[in-house]
């Protein structure tokens, strides 16, 4: 379990750190609420849902290291009680290292899932972060020349130009994203819609003087102001009207409840752009499983708590197998009364000794100095695993030895009533401790 839970918190801490920056969020997993309306919103979203998705792993791994410090808590504590308070700490004690070691699986179980899911989305985002400064990729203009001119190639050159942001894509300084730029329409959280963004060329020009054409005229020379500027069938001049490379699409998607294999994101058009729509079919395959196995992880830490709650169920059918066997129940009519009589013996009447009494003498438990080096401080705020194994193994070579004395005192005096047949009283310190 120790070596399960801190590989799990090494490869969790890594993702964390990857993805997130040591975010928290506290809130049910979702998507954006909007539909992002550029590509800089698009990326900011999808980063935050990135972020989200890692986060619960790292929540998780909280509460598995919780539950563990509970019950690690319980141990010297429980090795020092007197009946019933003993047994009930012990019964805790497991219901904390069950919850803690079924989380623990659970994690291990989904956390591919998630930290794929999580990379994906995290492409997802540096797509159309770098597609956002792809937008400015322009052809520059050449005005209107003699046509002789262009069989130089040294005299007349293509230009390209980009117009890089000063912060860096998407960002508006100081290490801070840029506003985002939404819809105004609310969707359903449950409908998991998320936006992405693809490049393509754009169409075909048709018309000379627009955009991305070659114009010619008889006479004019200089710049191109439009289709006025241009003649047909005219080639003494030549000039090559500039513009947008690529057009910049971003484009909404959700998750199909219904769709044939099971819930899928709807199917994005790419198929003559960028990213195509199997790449993107392929990354938000990834981003359904991460999101229904990060709520599943979410919906499982949050069940997980350290609360001392009492359920006799299981208590109860241990009894009875105790007094009757392996096939006995606690509801065998020759059982059931001897079975609630032992379980409130106990656990108290409605499972008080657990749910109260063990998690008071907790709090005021103060180990012996020889078990921690450090009687002032109550076992409640111990936090340390090290302090706390200490005083485990010291109440258990303690208990160790305490029973062997009172075998000698058995074997030497029979007959005499001993303390072994009464319950054992709260520890007591000793006169030098």
């Amino acid at each position: 379990m120790a070596n399960c839970s801190a590989f799990l918190q090494v490869k969790v801490s890594i993702v964390v750190l990857e993805f997130c920056g040591l975010v928290r969020h506290c809130t049910s997993l979702h998507g954006p609420a909007k539909q992002a309306t550029t590509p800089c919103t698009a990326a900011t979203q999808l980063r935050e849902l990135a972020h989200n998705s890692a986060a619960i792993l790292d929540t998780v791994m909280d509460k598995v290291t919780q539950l563990q410090l509970e019950e690690q808590k319980l141990r010297p504590a429980a090795l020092s009680f007197s009946e019933p308070t003993k047994s009930a700490a012990i019964a805790l004690a497991a219901t904390w290292g069950q919850r803690a070691l079924t989380l623990s699986r659970k994690l291990q179980q989904k956390l591919t899932a998630v930290t794929d899911g999580v990379a994906a989305v995290s492409r997802l985002s540096g797509s159309a972060k770098t597609l956002s400064e792809l937008a400015t990729l322009q052809l520059e203009d050449i005005n209107k020349i003699t046509a002789n001119t262009f069989a130089t190639i040294s005299s007349t050159k293509i230009k390209f130009k980009v117009a890089p942001k000063k912060h860096g894509a998407c960002n508006k300084g100081n290490e801070q994203r840029e506003e985002k730029s939404e819809g105004t329409t609310t969707k359903p959280a449950n409908a998991d819609e998320i936006s992405v963004v693809t490049a393509e060329v754009p169409a075909e020009q048709t018309t000379a003087g627009n955009a991305l054409s070659i114009y010619g005229h008889s006479s004019t020379t200089g710049p191109i102001t439009g289709p006025g500027s241009c003649k047909n069938a005219q080639g003494t001049n030549i000039g090559i009207k500039g513009g947008i490379v690529f057009k910049i699409t971003t484009a909404q998607t959700h998750i199909e409840a219904a769709a044939p294999n099971g819930p899928a994101y709807i199917t994005v058009p790419a198929a003559t752009k960028i990213p195509s729509d199997k790449k993107h079919a392929a990354e938000l395959k990834l981003v359904t499983q991460m999101l229904s196995d990060a709520r599943e992880l979410e919906a499982a830490a949050a069940t997980a708590t350290t609360d001392a709650t009492y359920d006799d169920t299981n208590l109860k059918d241990a009894i009875a197998k105790t007094l009757g066997g392996a096939e006995a129940t606690a509801t065998k009519a020759e059982l059931k009364p001897v079975v609630d009589r032992t379980t409130k013996d106990l656990f108290g009447e409605k499972g008080e000794t657990i749910t109260k009494t063990v998690q008071t003498y907790v709090k005021g438990f103060k180990p012996w100095k020889a078990a921690t080096g450090d009687e002032s401080k109550t076992l409640d705020s111990i936090s340390d695993p090290d302090e706390l194994y200490k005083a485990t193994i010291y109440y258990t070579v303690k208990n160790f030895i305490t029973e062997q004395d009172q075998k000698k005192k058995n074997q030497a005096s029979p007959s005499c009533s001993t303390n072994a047949e009464k319950p054992e009283e709260e520890p007591k310190k000793m006169a030098d401790e």
